[in-house]
């Protein structure tokens, strides 16, 4: 995941990195930069102007130019996003620049307190104002600590809070813009669960994979008109360019799971089952878009089937 930080993040990294016993949120701070798989945006303008703000303060300037060398060596590059230099500017103001800079993979951006300046953009994540865990930028946050994130029923309060989760989640991508949104699920009633709603009738092509087989002790088949019926409202409630597709084999199809470029939702329950009274279901975020790739290796072994007009 992209991560930019405001200058301020840096010297709070090194007081906390002190502490002997961190909170849960200090500990999600420090793992975001020593997460190897997170890359650093910054313009040069910007890592100088980070030297400068810690001149009078030789610990955070010793870490900072420690930091910014280890990753500017060429074995580790990769984690770099450089964006080419603009005017001359502050800090503060090259941050906002850099934050409002739309890239091809999430993009975490955290300051520790905000100003007026800051508060104008939506896509921040405050340390010292922390937001509640299911918006998109505490997701984020914690998906940029350490690539996958669980949480089971317990951790809800309420069915709307499962379902903001899960909504803000498949936000992180109107950064992104992803084209294809892929939905694993052996339940055709998820159009009545409220999780999608976001995405009906827009720009996303939405390939959901599903079962043909409605018995498997049985072996028993769907009609192809039951299929038909199934089709015809999943396309009337996820618009023209939703697809279906089915699996014959059992083996083929068992997770619900959510897949928008490198983000990837799974559920070990039927998504109109995520209530927390039902004491049985938890979920998990990660993004990796090498797992992603692996997942929907799969996918060419289901069979479209196509509304009849």
């Amino acid at each position: 995941m992209n991560v930019i930080f405001l200058c301020d993040i840096f010297e709070y990294y090194f007081r906390i990195k002190q502490k002997n016993f961190p909170s849960q949120s200090e500990v999600e701070i420090l793992n975001v930069f020593q997460n190897p798989k997170n890359r650093f945006v910054v313009s040069e303008n910007y890592v100088e102007l980070l030297r400068n703000n810690f001149n009078n303060a030789p610990d955070t300037y010793e870490f900072i130019e420690m930091f910014f060398m280890e990753l500017f060596d060429s074995s580790l590059s990769d984690r770099l996003v450089i964006i080419p230099d603009q005017n001359k500017c502050t800090a503060e103001d090259e941050f906002i620049r850099l934050s409002t800079i739309l890239h091809s993979e999430p993009t975490l951006r955290i300051a520790k307190s905000s100003s007026p300046k800051l508060l104008a953009l939506s896509n921040i994540l405050f340390v010292d104002n922390p937001e509640h865990f299911n918006t998109s930028n505490s997701i984020k946050l914690h998906l940029a600590s350490r690539n996958n994130h669980q949480l089971r029923y317990f951790d809800f309060h309420s069915k709307k809070e499962v379902d903001d989760f899960i909504l803000n989640f498949i936000r992180i991508d109107e950064e992104i813009k992803s084209k294809t949104i892929h939905i694993f699920c052996r339940d055709f009633s998820i159009d009545t669960c409220g999780h999608f709603d976001i995405i009906r009738s827009k720009r996303y092509d939405i390939n959901f994979y599903s079962r043909s087989f409605k018995n498997v002790e049985r072996k028993e088949q769907f009609m192809t008109e039951e299929l038909q019926v199934f089709n015809k409202r999943l396309h009337a409630y996820f618009g023209s360019n939703f697809t279906l597709y089915l699996a014959s084999h059992v083996n083929l199809i068992h997770e619900r799971m959510v897949i928008i470029g490198g983000l990837i939702l799974t559920l070990d329950d039927d998504f109109n089952n995520t209530d927390p009274s039902r004491f049985t279901w938890s979920l998990s975020i990660e993004y990796s878009i090498s797992s992603a790739l692996l997942l929907l290796q799969k996918a060419g072994r289901f069979r479209e089937f196509r509304l009849r007009a």
